[in-house]
């Protein structure tokens, strides 16, 4: 079952808006006049917030409503039959808007990784943050994991590769959390799919690293080893998995709605960046 959320993007609080702004005008290409100063509650600062809400709400809006002047939608739309339909960038499969945002091969390494691991920068810090490896607050898109983390009642891995007496062919999820008080594992793997793939991107994702969970179980004597997907599609649309695996991993239900900016925020980039608007 999939759950739209609201995909606007709202700063929640004056002390985060001035790192919020520059994440924002990071995302676009609106000019800023460098002779003022932003200070927290200026009328530039508000100005320059909405104005750059607006203009991403809105590119997020077209690219959900799939009007995109896309390759794809002028030879089959715009009936301009004389249009090579395939990707400028792989040159493999039409360039529709499902495609640029999640789909194209050459965008994978670089594009669509960066995406990736914002959001599953998001989910460690909140972990990190859960078990008292950080104290200080730092925005998301600042945040640089650390490769392991440990103390007296957590483990926390970012990206690692998990070495077990059988060789398993998918040993690397993108977080690893355990808890050694009550001897649970947690295997996270995180994902950005196009919206019509959720459900069977979940699924993958389950059935990927089954096996190395059965593994730990047996060898690191844990209660309970689980694969936890963690998926959202390239829009902002969510499936309601998300926020039981958000549940099962302790976290505050909302975090979902700074993955989903998170996501968003990426995407508009992607396809900007891929039109050179």
């Amino acid at each position: 079952m999939l759950t739209v959320t609201s995909p606007r993007i709202s700063v929640s609080t004056k002390l985060e808006a001035l790192s919020y702004v520059e994440h924002l005008l990071s995302c676009s290409r609106l000019a800023v006049d460098s002779g003022g100063t932003l200070t927290i509650g200026s009328t530039k600062l508000i100005i320059i917030i909405i104005i750059i809400i607006i203009i991403i709400e809105g590119f997020l809006r077209v690219i959900q409503d799939q009007v995109v002047l896309t390759r794809n939608y002028k030879k089959y739309i715009l009936k301009q039959t004389t249009i090579d339909e395939l990707c400028r960038r792989c040159g493999k499969e039409s360039e529709a808007i499902q495609h640029i945002t999640a789909a194209c091969e050459q965008l994978a390494p670089t594009e669509y990784l960066k995406r990736h691991d914002g959001l599953a920068k998001i989910i460690h810090q909140k972990l990190a943050e859960a078990a008292e490896f950080i104290e200080e607050k730092t925005p998301y898109y600042k945040y640089t994991p650390a490769n392991a983390l440990e103390n007296d009642n957590f483990k926390l891995y970012w990206n690692r590769s998990i070495l077990m007496d059988k060789t398993i062919l998918f040993n690397r999820p993108d977080i690893t959390f355990l808890n050694k008080k009550t001897k649970n594992a947690f295997l996270i793997d995180i994902a950005v799919s196009n919206t019509h793939i959720l459900a069977k991107t979940i699924t993958d994702k389950q059935n990927k690293y089954q096996e190395l969970a059965n593994e730990i179980c047996a060898m690191w004597k844990q209660n309970t080893a689980q694969v936890i997907p963690l998926v959202i599609s390239s829009t902002g649309v969510i499936p309601k998995s998300l926020l039981q695996s958000l549940k099962r991993l302790n976290l505050h239900p909302n975090t979902y709605i700074q993955m989903q900016k998170s996501v968003i925020l990426a995407t508009c980039s992607i396809v900007r960046n891929f039109f050179k608007l």
